[in-house]
């Protein structure tokens, strides 16, 4: 056989696979120029850069939150790390990365189908449905959407893997499911679920008829990796939890179960931004009883096993979380498309029967013309709704068109102009958040730091003194407005907040420290040193251990010419933080 002839047969065996990727590159490569959209992403990516811009810093994922604590999701953090370490900062790679994962869940999909016995053609089928359905398009083309993207491909590894020990009794793919399941439960809470799958498989699918105990002893090795996750979890990292969880936040959620399953078939309302939508969640009812009708009348079809297996993984996915609630800033509950990325691939498995019922009454060229029709319009709507993610102004302005009355919104486009320098338009939007939410500190705080930037002080200065009425920390308007009447050269007025800063009853000595710091800062930008070494005094006062405070300490000494002091807190620093080449410099240059 020639090269020709070689090429020729792996193609033709491996054409279900390229075509699912065709499709998904086709559908999704316009998203490697996309921008960031101010959601989250902008966090990790120039926010929490330290923690990501270097290899080195792969260890120190397992010991600290994601997001600023709020979650442990070590395996996104590694992922981030690496696409930081190979492109930087570019949005290019981290859309790449989130690409090339969506191909990986989508062919694992395509090979769980046929390894439980769903036929080729309609395998393909359903895995291409997948491939390019909309409500994925939060998944892949948003770049937070990795949580659940590893989510996805550790869960569906660690099952396809036990299937495979389960056919053979090769111990090793035992193992190998044992790590995905782990690096699933680190992706993404929701992983600690993937022994219910399993569960799943082995009655429905592996049970011939009668139940077996020793079918299930497998299953106590997944205990090891869940106390690994669980120790990491609670032990080793720090991790604050924000949500609201219990049975209230379900109850309160639970129309969005409904609203998932009327997105899988009916496309319209897939918005970046979701929020609780009346016609999906009748069109959800409906198409929820249509699939227990579906159940029922094929109940003893020999494929029911198959559509029972994927509408349990869906189930299993979904309900935990809606146990779980965050409001947004302005008091109003959003949720997110992505969390349904999982979810969707059992219910696709179980939509697959759903096609092999319905070929048997189409003809093969009405078959070619519905199949070819539905492709094109999931391939552009998919293609059109990714579009959203294109850059903030694209993401926050389309979430505005829908809902103009959301303050948080505008804040969020406010973010984006903020970054990227637009400040006008930044404090249009934080106005129009302001107008929306007038009670919110935080938003004047936000307008007050746009107006800084573009240098017009005695704004800021109205928008924190507006925020003093407002349901805010007062500590960080009085600090900010310190800043900004220093700016304007009116010391008298700085030192009279500075005094009522002092008098405020902050508990947190932490915080108390800090904002003595900050002030400390903002005195000695304006050359009153005297004032900032007291103040930085009382910052050491409330965590005499803070190399930064005792080291700046050090150098205000050096500027009014104290150097015996300058000295002093200077080498304090570097006995606290030895490593530290800033600090030694400056000692080196005081001697000198």
């Amino acid at each position: 056989m020639n090269a020709n002839e070689s090429l020729k047969k792996y193609s033709f065996k491996y054409l279900p696979q390229l075509l699912i990727i065709g499709l998904i590159i086709f559908s999704y490569s316009h998203n490697l120029w996309f921008d960031f959209t101010y959601v989250d992403d902008n966090l990790i990516v120039f926010d929490e850069y330290d923690n990501i811009n270097s290899l080195d810093k792969i260890p120190s994922t397992f010991v600290n939150g994601y997001l600023f604590d709020n979650y442990y999701r070590p395996m996104v953090m590694i992922s981030f790390i690496i696409d930081t370490a190979i492109a930087g900062q570019s949005s290019l790679m981290y859309h790449l990365t989130n690409i090339i994962l969506h191909i990986i869940v989508t062919l694992l999909l395509f090979k769980i189908l046929l390894t439980i016995g769903i036929k080729k053609n309609i395998s393909l089928l359903a895995a291409c449905f997948y491939a390019v359905h909309p409500l994925n398009v939060s998944a892949v083309s948003w770049i937070v959407g990795r949580n659940d993207l590893l989510l996805a491909v550790f869960s569906v590894s660690s099952l396809f893997l036990y299937m495979r020990f389960r056919e053979n009794n090769k111990k090793i793919y035992l193992v190998f499911s044992l790590i995905t399941y782990l690096f699933a439960m680190l992706s993404k809470e929701a992983g600690v679920l993937i022994p219910a799958l399993i569960i799943f498989y082995e009655l429905l699918l592996r049970a011939k008829n009668k139940f077996k105990l020793n079918q299930f002893y497998s299953l106590f090795y997944f205990i090891l990796p869940a106390l690994i996750y669980f120790v990491l979890r609670k032990f080793v990292a720090h991790v604050i939890v924000r949500e609201e969880i219990g049975i209230t936040s379900f109850f309160q959620n639970i129309y969005i179960l409904f609203e998932y399953i009327a997105k899988t078939v009916y496309f319209f309302y897939i918005d970046p931004l979701p929020v609780k939508n009346y016609l999906l969640i009748w069109v959800g009812i409906v198409t929820f009883a249509l699939l227990i009708l579906f159940l029922v009348v094929n109940w003893k079809s020999s494929l029911t096993k198959y559509f029972l297996f994927g509408f349990l993984i869906f189930l299993t996915i979904v309900l935990p979380t809606l146990f779980v609630r965050v409001n947004a800033d302005d008091g109003i509950f959003n949720y997110i498309d992505c969390r349904m990325y999982l979810p969707l691939l059992g219910l696709t498995m179980s939509y697959a029967v759903i096609f092999e019922k319905l070929s048997g009454f189409l003809k093969k060229s009405a078959k070619l013309i519905t199949t070819g029709s539905l492709f094109i319009y999931l391939i552009v709507f998919t293609f059109l709704t990714s579009s959203v993610y294109k850059n903030g102004i694209a993401f926050w302005g389309t979430a505005l068109k829908k809902n103009p009355d959301r303050a948080t919104y505008w804040m969020g486009l406010g973010y984006y102009y903020l970054d990227n320098k637009m400040y006008s338009d930044a404090v249009k939007c934080a106005t129009n958040a302001i107008n929306l939410k007038p009670d919110i500190g935080e938003y004047y705080l936000k307008a007050a730091f746009a107006c800084e930037a573009a240098g017009d002080f005695k704004k800021a200065i109205e928008f924190l003194e507006k925020g003093l009425d407002a349901k805010t920390d007062s500590s960080i308007n009085l600090s900010n407005l310190i800043k900004n009447y220093l700016r304007l050269g009116d010391k008298v007025k700085a030192d009279e907040l500075k005094n009522q800063l002092e008098q405020l009853d902050i508990s947190d000595l932490n915080k108390k420290a800090n904002l003595y710091s900050s002030v400390s800062y903002y005195y000695s930008y304006s050359n009153y040193l005297e004032d900032s070494i007291i103040l930085m005094r009382k910052a050491i006062y409330f965590i005499p251990d803070n190399p930064v405070f005792l080291n700046d300490l050090g150098v205000f000494y050096y500027k009014v010419g104290e150097i015996d002091s300058a000295k002093n807190y200077i080498s304090q620093a570097i006995q606290l933080d030895p490593n530290n080449l800033n600090y030694q410099r400056n000692l080196n240059a005081i001697k000198r």
